[in-house]
């Protein structure tokens, strides 16, 4: 699996909270975090264009458009919550 930084784990994590088929945005994920980790919504943008990168979240819907966890990121999702 690709190395992911902790505030690109967390996002990961935090999308997982989420229904798979959801589209969310960087303010949906900003204010579901734990305040505790918060991130700005400029640092989740740049962690969620990550996941993409590493082929672990999808935009489908074009890149004006939420992104959501694909197969791969959900089953990467579940192995770091472990």
């Amino acid at each position: 699996p690709p190395a992911l930084t902790e505030p690109q784990a967390d996002v990961l994590l935090t999308m997982a909270r989420f229904d798979g088929s959801r589209l969310l945005s960087a303010a949906v994920i900003v204010d579901e975090m734990d305040a505790t980790k918060r991130l700005s919504a400029e640092t989740v943008r740049q962690c969620v264009a990550k996941l993409i990168e590493v082929v672990l979240a999808e935009r489908p819907e074009g890149s004006r458009s939420g992104a959501r966890r694909n197969i791969k990121g959900r089953r990467l999702a579940g192995k770091i919550a472990d």
